[in-house]
This record gives C-alpha cells, sequence and structure tokens, in this order.
C-alpha cells in the first residue's frame, strides 16, 4: 500500500486461520513453505479452464503429463463428489485423497505464514498497512476510502 498499490489479497494468509476449513495437510504445506515453492501453472483448470493460478509445486505441476484420473473425493454442501486430477477444487476438511496433488493455492506471502492464527489476527495484521480512511461528503453521501 505504501508504495502505492490500491489493494491487497490475503487468501494465502486465511487458508491457515483457525476458521478455515482448509484440509490440515493443505495448511500444513502452506505453513511450512517459502514463496520459492510456489509455482504460476495452468494444470488445474478442470472445473477453471483457462486460468492460470499460484499454488504450491506438487508433483502434478512439475509433470502434468500424467493421465487424468479420480485422485480424491469432497462433500460440498452436503453432496459427494469425486476429485479429478487436474480440478482446481480446494482441499478441505471433507476431502480425502491425495491431498498433495490437488490444487494447493499459495501466494510468495507463504513464507510469512508460519502458525495458524484467528481469522481476527490475520485482518489485524495487516490492517497496519492500510493507511487511515478519509472521509468525504459527495452529493450528501459520506464516502470512506481506505488507502487514499
Amino acid at each position: 500500500m505504501a508504495a502505492g498499490a490500491d489493494g491487497i489479497l490475503l487468501g494465502t494468509a486465511f487458508v491457515v486461520a483457525h476458521e478455515s476449513r482448509a484440509h490440515g495437510r493443505f495448511t500444513s504445506l502452506v505453513t511450512g513453505a517459502d514463496e520459492s515453492d510456489t509455482v504460476i501453472t495452468d494444470v488445474y483448470e478442470v472445473g477453471w479452464p483457462g486460468r492460470r493460478h499460484r499454488v504450491l509445486a506438487t508433483a502434478v505441476t512439475a509433470d502434468p503429463g500424467q493421465p487424468e484420473k479420480f485422485i480424491g473425493r469432497t462433500v460440498v454442501e452436503g453432496r459427494p463428489y469425486l476429485v479429478p486430477r487436474f480440478s482446481a477444487v480446494v482441499p478441505t476438511q471433507a476431502t480425502s485423497g491425495r491431498i498433495e496433488e490437488m490444487a494447493l493455492y499459495c501466494g510468495q506471502s507463504c513464507t510469512a505464514v508460519t502458525a495458524e492464527a484467528s481469522a481476527a489476527d490475520v485482518v489485524a495484521a495487516y490492517a497496519g498497512v492500510l493507511r487511515s480512511p478519509q472521509t468525504t461528503e459527495t452529493q450528501g453521501r459520506t464516502e470512506t476510502r481506505v488507502g487514499q
């Protein structure tokens, strides 16, 4: 923000939040990773075609020529689903199978994410990056802008 950014993404920090429903293996891999463990890839295209993602490097990102087959199971809103290799599905607590081959979304900030914390603590830790809000009156409306 100090360098002029308009916003920040905090997905990686929230993966390991106590309130997260991310699979335990996923969260432990994130807390043990640094930015050199991440890659940008388009191999996880089932369910999200044509989109590149930053994920933890896996056997799947290293060898995208592997056969397309089911590598796990998950439950979404009470309904069971098979998880194919190359799926964009996030491994949750309801997921079983080859977690290490699934899309383990992880940004370069993982270097700073070393332990679980509450979501409130994650927000508080990053709140200091934002400048004080500025309130302006525009056509009878009050607008609050953070980081302006």
